[in-house]
């Protein structure tokens, strides 16, 4: 089994079922969006930091629409959503991010 890299959400019905596409894998699987009702999405100003892998938040509207900032010895990429859930996961474990990305991140395992 390859090294855990995250998923991307791609389709999505009105029910709430949401395909989930895991990286560097054919492994996918259907959830329901609807039991993290307070599941929230990455903002526009969520980078990450390519030296320590840390999020940041950039608040500057010319920067923010780069896929990469680069501030002197620092190159920052546009986070993704499954690294955003990471974060949570981090910082805040009861949070609604946290919950799926761990149930994601459990599933992908086994």
């Amino acid at each position: 089994m390859s090294k855990f890299t995250g998923y991307q959400f791609s389709e999505c019905n009105p029910n709430g079922n949401i395909t989930v596409k895991f990286n560097n894998s054919e492994k996918k699987i259907i959830i329901n969006i609807n039991s993290y009702s307070q599941y929230l999405k990455k903002s526009n100003k969520h980078y990450i930091d390519t030296t320590n892998g840390s999020l940041v938040v950039i608040d500057d509207v010319i920067a923010i629409r780069r896929l990469f900032i680069k501030d002197g010895d620092k190159l920052y990429k546009k986070a993704d959503q499954w690294e955003y859930d990471k974060f949570e996961n981090d910082n805040f474990p009861e949070s609604d991010n946290s919950k799926l990305y761990l149930y994601l991140f459990n599933y992908y395992y086994n």
